[in-house]
């Protein structure tokens, strides 16, 4: 096994997986936060020397992370102790106003987004079959993903569905 390629396989699963969940800026490694597109080595030292974050808006302050980096980067670093609880989802902050008009319109409250932020995941299906009798859109399918507040790992690999009378525990296996 060639062991550049191994490793090229390996950044690009990262990138991928942090890429489609996000990360938290309070709480990720340099090493993890230069997989953000749009961040390198340097930006990724000075996201984790200017921490804390209180709100997505304070990565502003981060010394070299101009306007354009971060609009390339919000929707990909969570702040999930903000007051604004759309910061701890995969909501880029521009969207926010028209985020929060389709939640009103489907009913959702900002106490049901802070759930979904809190546990990580998704809205949960009822939530979700709400935004579904909205017009559609790409802010729409964003909320109904499973993977807007995070850490998604149940939605992602749901522990296995066993038969009856599988084993449960090795004291079962009769080894």
């Amino acid at each position: 096994l060639d062991a550049k390629l191994l490793r090229r396989a390996l950044d690009g699963a990262v990138e991928d997986a942090v890429s489609g969940v996000g990360v938290d800026a309070n709480g990720a490694s340099s090493a993890l936060l230069e997989r953000v597109a749009g961040l390198n080595a340097t930006l990724a030292k000075a996201v984790v020397s200017s921490r804390p974050f209180a709100s997505r808006n304070d990565l502003r302050r981060v010394k070299g992370l101009g306007p354009k980096t971060f609009e390339n980067v919000a929707g990909f670093l969570r702040v999930s102790n903000s007051r604004e609880v759309l910061d701890a989802t995969r909501i880029h902050p521009n969207d926010y106003d028209e985020c929060w008009r389709v939640l009103q319109k489907a009913g959702v409250s900002s106490d049901d987004v802070q759930r979904a932020a809190s546990k990580g995941g998704g809205l949960g299906p009822a939530i979700v079959e709400k935004l579904r009798r909205l017009p559609p859109s790409s802010l729409v399918d964003l909320l109904c993903d499973p993977c807007l507040a995070g850490d998604a790992r149940y939605v992602l690999a749901p522990p296995p569905i066993l038969e009856r009378g599988a084993p449960l525990t090795l004291k079962d296996c009769n080894v």
